[in-house]
């Protein structure tokens, strides 16, 4: 997923379905470890001075591979897991603050047992008649200036509720307190293969209720519909339906 005919391939077929003659952020999202990092990257910087994108991100990486990076390309945004349970990239959020990167924090909603009742986000809640997701929201904000939550919506009412958490100020106590808590959903250890599985294949029946008979296209790079390699290779490029179900795109 990492190779240069593919990166191109993607660019090339978000422009087409977004119809833009350039994708302001374009995103690598996962280093391929197959394929040297030069060469994914050399092929986006190709495609910048082409004029099909304008800005350079990445996601999923550590600092010391933020640093390698930025030695090919100029990286404007990291986009990693990231909430008030699963704090394993405080050093790349410290990084990006120090650097004037843009971090994307991704699931940016998650409060686990964080906002159970009696837990210490609940508590919150109720003295700012907040609601817990504002509050997961509200915090990042206060994390640091360069974070850029983009929790998604399926209504205009959370869309709503989302922008309230702008208006949610956390007082430097109730600040510290969220951001001494341990790690109560993943842990310190990282997310195995078994358990991802698991968290993704849960996702189905969700997608399902959200959005009812309407197409729902997976976030993969420009907001395009889902993008990946059969086993044999070859591109399969596909979008989901209610029912969880792969649709080739015509």
């Amino acid at each position: 997923f990492g190779r240069p005919a593919y990166l191109r391939q993607c660019v090339e077929m978000s422009l087409r379905r977004l119809d833009v003659e350039r994708i302001d952020l374009y995103q690598l999202h996962r280093v391929d470890p197959a394929t040297p990092m030069e060469e994914s990257l050399g092929e986006l910087r190709a495609m910048q001075g082409e004029g099909k994108i304008r800005h350079i991100g990445v996601s999923e990486v550590d600092v010391a591979t933020v640093k390698a990076m930025r030695e090919i390309v100029d990286v404007v945004s990291v986009q990693n897991l990231y909430n008030l349970t699963e704090r394993r990239h405080e050093d790349v959020v410290d990084y990006c603050d120090q650097e004037g990167i843009g971090f994307i924090p991704w699931f940016p909603l998650a409060t686990g047992a964080l906002a159970e009742k009696g837990g210490p986000l609940a508590r919150i809640v109720e003295r700012h008649s907040a609601t817990a997701p504002q509050l997961a929201l509200a915090w990042l904000l206060r994390r640091s200036p360069v974070m850029l939550p983009i929790p998604g919506t399926s209504s205009v009412y959370h869309l709503s509720e989302n922008c309230g958490a702008a208006d949610v100020q956390l007082t430097d106590d109730e600040y510290a307190d969220l951001a001494s808590l341990q790690c109560l959903w993943y842990g310190a250890a990282p997310m195995s293969a078994a358990r991802l599985e698991q968290a993704i294949g849960a996702l189905g029946p969700v997608l399902g209720q959200l959005f009812g008979q309407t197409e729902a296209p997976m976030f993969i790079s420009a907001l395009s519909p889902s993008e990946h390699l059969h086993a044999d290779g070859t591109l399969a490029t596909e979008r989901f339906t209610s029912a969880g179900r792969p649709t080739p795109l015509p």
